[in-house]
């Protein structure tokens, strides 16, 4: 890697320009991603709140058969992540 064009000391460090052998090592392994959520229309808030007005009065035992063992939960967006 030759920075002599494009390097410049100050105060002690070094500013390194957009050089492509220098950002490339530095970025590997990020990527950009799409969103992937769609997002919500007037129908999904109605059908919510009908959903939320209709579950408000639940006792603890009702909510209990909510969610079962094969249910799958991601902790980051991301599918190559954790899931519980």
């Amino acid at each position: 890697m030759n920075y002599s064009s494009q390097t410049t000391p100050t105060l002690g460090y070094w500013h390194h320009g957009f050089n492509s052998d220098y950002l490339k090592p530095a970025l590997k392994g990020l990527y950009a991603r799409r969103q992937m959520v769609v997002r919500l229309t007037s129908r999904h808030r109605r059908d919510r709140r009908e959903w939320a007005t209709e579950h408000v009065n639940w006792r603890r035992n009702e909510w209990s058969n909510v969610f079962s063992d094969e249910s799958r939960f991601s902790v980051h967006p991301d599918n190559r992540r954790i899931f519980i």
